[in-house]
């Protein structure tokens, strides 16, 4: 019987015709299962006898706890797992001292149920342990020469046998060697939950077409950790920030209702008032979460990347700079949502087509519209330059488009439901070029002027003021500064434009 396979409900017929289950829910050994035992151990029984180790006037020999005193000090524990095929180590001995004795004891169904108990906690433990060092970055025979062990022995063979838990002090020399976070190896976060572990060892499986942004969001996360271990009082600052913001999250169980409460209390709290939201990316960014915007196919508008590996959890947001500004501001704030209510998915990839039955997006959408364009505010917008009876709406859909800084989707959603215009008048309005409508309407400057820079790929503004600084006190190398700009293949240039625009780092004093 292996070990970890051993449950309390089997009949304990770990030594045939020694070890077994009493009516009074002890486990036993009688005297005549012991003579082949002695034997095997070199032992006599009559020795045993004349030494006073053992007792014939006694029938049985019992075990309380896995441990028993007395006067026989030898350990047979190891030699009787390998002498009958693998009985549970746990027991006699591996995890539990067990000692010869003559004196009468008895293993209570409690103490086999929680030795039972932590020989499965080890066994899961290490199915994670195994699967978090196939991302490792050096393959498990060199981490055992890293490591100082003989190949393929020591504490990391028997932690990926399962038949041992190392401490964390091993724990976390084997992190620094492999670059699996200490949290994965200890078994507080679970290897999918890990982003860079995830993504390493193949257990996070995320679309072809996202891939690509994906391992960039990876590499900011790593960015992020290394500059606020610079920086904390940022990582405080940023912290405190998010906490304050989530008291605005709804417990209500309606999710549209729920997205509604959570925009209109988002929005007392950072004091907005009715006014339009003139940049979002501070706000989000000052919750500790970058923002960056990447081309990614047309297909998907932005991504949320979380990463569960340290104590606390970061993200990432990814925009897709192929859709047109209004869009892009809309799924910001789509994916703050996310963020606030701390949705699990460690990636959340968002899409041109919600899910109708999918509540979280539901949620998602409706408070995106409801913090970008408030109720009273577009009712009081729509107050003062709603169109005449018998005219068109176009004018008025390309005004409160670029009033609000939202997409055309979410502008006809908001007349529909928090103006009540029937979605029969809307729909002429749902195709059609976007350009076209605004220059029909009188807007073409101003759109041409917002969409200027739409396309352009940028970097988080949050975490590139932290790497200049870093780089300046010369804290990090100019290598951070290009993998924050996501221009590693191109550091040499990046170099050279720091020290053009003064960043260089300062000479050390005298």
């Amino acid at each position: 019987m292996r070990f970890g396979q051993w449950q309390s409900e089997d009949r304990l017929r770990c030594l045939p015709g020694c070890l077994y289950r009493s009516s009074s829910n002890t486990c036993t050994i009688p005297y005549e299962g012991l003579a082949p035992i002695f034997r095997f151990l070199g032992f006599r029984p009559a020795t045993m006898v004349a030494m006073g180790r053992l007792r014939r006037a006694r029938p049985t020999l019992n075990w309380q706890g896995g441990r028993v005193s007395g006067r026989a000090k030898t350990s047979y524990a190891g030699c009787l797992s390998r002498a009958y095929g693998g009985l549970p180590p746990l027991v006699l001995g591996g995890r539990v001292d067990v000692r010869a004795c003559y004196r009468g004891a008895t293993l209570s169904e409690s103490r086999v149920k929680a030795m039972t108990s932590q020989a499965d906690e080890t066994s899961a433990w290490s199915v994670g342990f195994r699967a978090a060092l196939q991302a490792s970055k050096r393959p498990v025979e060199e981490l055992y020469q890293c490591l100082g062990l003989p190949a393929g022995g020591g504490w990391l063979r028997e932690a990926l046998d399962g038949r041992r838990r190392p401490p964390t002090r091993d724990l976390a020399l084997l992190s620094a060697f492999s670059g699996v976070p200490l949290a994965v190896l200890t078994g507080e976060v679970q290897p999918e939950r890990s982003l860079a572990v995830a993504l390493r060892a193949g257990l996070l499986h995320t679309p072809d077409e996202v891939s690509r942004a994906t391992k960039r969001a990876e590499t900011i996360l790593g960015d992020l950790r290394l500059l606020l271990s610079w920086f904390p009082q940022e990582d405080v600052r940023t912290q405190e920030t998010l906490s304050r913001a989530r008291r605005a999250v709804s417990g209500d169980n309606f999710a549209q209702r729920a997205g509604v409460r959570t925009a209109e209390r988002l929005r007392d709290l950072l004091d907005l008032g009715d006014e339009p939201v003139a940049d979002i990316v501070p706000i989000v960014e000052s919750f500790g979460v970058p923002v960056v915007l990447e081309s990614i196919p047309n297909s998907i508008q932005g991504l949320t990347v979380h990463d569960d590996a340290g104590a606390i959890r970061r993200s990432v947001v990814v925009v897709n700079t192929e859709d047109w500004w209004g869009r892009q501001r809309f799924t910001l704030a789509h994916e703050l949502c996310h963020i606030l209510f701390d949705d699990a998915r460690p990636v959340i990839v968002e899409r041109k087509e919600v899910d109708p039955e999918d509540y979280t997006e539901l949620r998602c959408e409706t408070f995106a519209r409801h913090f970008l364009a408030p109720t009273e505010a577009v009712r009081h917008f729509w107050r003062e330059h709603r169109p005449q009876r018998g005219h068109s709406y176009a004018r008025f859909i390309a005004m409160l488009m670029m009033h609000f800084g939202i997409s055309r989707q979410a502008a006809l959603n908001t007349m529909q439901w928090d103006l009540k215009v029937p979605a029969s008048d809307l729909d002429p309005y749902r195709r059609g070029r976007i350009d076209l409508l605004m220059r029909s309407s009188g807007l073409s400057e101003e759109w041409d002027e917002a969409c200027r820079t739409q396309h352009d790929r940028s970097a988080s503004e949050w975490l590139l003021a932290m790497a200049l600084d870093a780089f300046q006190s010369s804290l990090i190398d100019a290598s951070v500064v290009a993998s924050v700009l996501g221009r590693d293949d191109d550091l040499s240039n990046v170099r050279q434009e720091l020290v053009d625009k003064g960043w260089a780092p300062a000479p050390p004093r005298g």
